[in-house]
């Protein structure tokens, strides 16, 4: 049904190439390349460094499916100047999607300042032939689907599309299968993980509340067909532990929806 994949940036105390020797060992098919490691830094990287990574990903039996940056923490102007640059180096890793976020809405914020600037990558983008996913996370500027359908429908250019993570929906969305309904032909990309009721945490599915088989067929019916990447917060103590846990409960909960979806007659 999908295909599954993983978030870097959850190795963040190792290598790359330890971090996809491990992933393709345990039988990920792909990974986001998350671009706040300073070798892979947007603003600094070069075609022959990011040809060096990928072909290391290939040796591992990985694709690279997207790049993001998210640059929590940093200041927005240089999150959002390593946004921009990202447009510039997904191609030379094989990409079409650049995953993105927004930063924390406070009083201290221009929301409106920040989607200029979200139009702005989505506008290099377009001439660059790659799409832009906006990532709703609650508390920030773009929080919620609403948030993100205003956004990207307002938007000039056609590149700019929805990287919805299913955890932090469970938490904005009274309805979550109607919320995944609402994005069809605008969902890009898609996070995947767990997440108990109430409580911003990511999980290995299995371990929160959220219903992640209906969560599989309602992507499916809004006509997602990318890879499930799975977003589990890191650096941890065993990385390649929780990896290996999350892709063994993630194909139990592709089974179970198959299964629903398909049920013998």
């Amino acid at each position: 049904m999908y295909r599954i994949g993983y978030r870097t940036a959850s190795f963040g105390n190792q290598g790359l190439r330890e971090a996809f020797q491990a992933l393709g060992a345990l039988g990920y098919d792909s990974v986001e390349l998350c671009l706040e490691r300073e070798e892979i830094d947007p603003l600094g990287l070069t075609a022959e460094k990011a040809e060096e990574v990928l072909e290391a990903a290939q040796r591992s039996g990985l694709t690279i499916h997207s790049v993001s940056y998210h640059g929590d923490g940093q200041e927005w102007a240089a999150r959002a100047e390593r946004q921009l640059a990202a447009v510039k180096v997904a191609p030379w890793f094989g990409v079409k999607t650049i995953v993105v976020n927004t930063p924390p809405a406070s009083a201290d914020v221009d929301a409106e300042a920040v989607v200029q600037d979200l139009y702005t990558v989505a506008e290099a983008a377009e001439r660059a032939g790659v799409r832009v996913a906006v990532e709703p996370e609650p508390g920030l500027v773009v929080g919620t689907v609403a948030d993100a359908l205003r956004v990207v429908t307002e938007c000039p250019s056609h590149s700019l599309a929805v990287n919805l993570d299913v955890g932090h929906a469970f938490l904005t969305e009274p309805d979550l299968p109607a919320a995944i309904a609402s994005l069809r032909g605008l969902l890009a990309h898609t996070h995947f993980e767990d997440m108990p009721a109430g409580e911003h945490r990511h999980c290995v599915p299995g371990e929160g509340d959220l219903d992640l088989v209906d969560t599989i067929l309602a992507l499916w019916d809004a006509g997602f067909r990318g890879v499930l990447t799975l977003d589990l917060f890191g650096p941890f103590d065993d990385p390649l532990a929780v990896a290996q846990k999350a892709l063994s409960a993630t194909r139990k909960v592709l089974r179970e929806a198959y299964s629903r979806a398909h049920p013998r007659s």
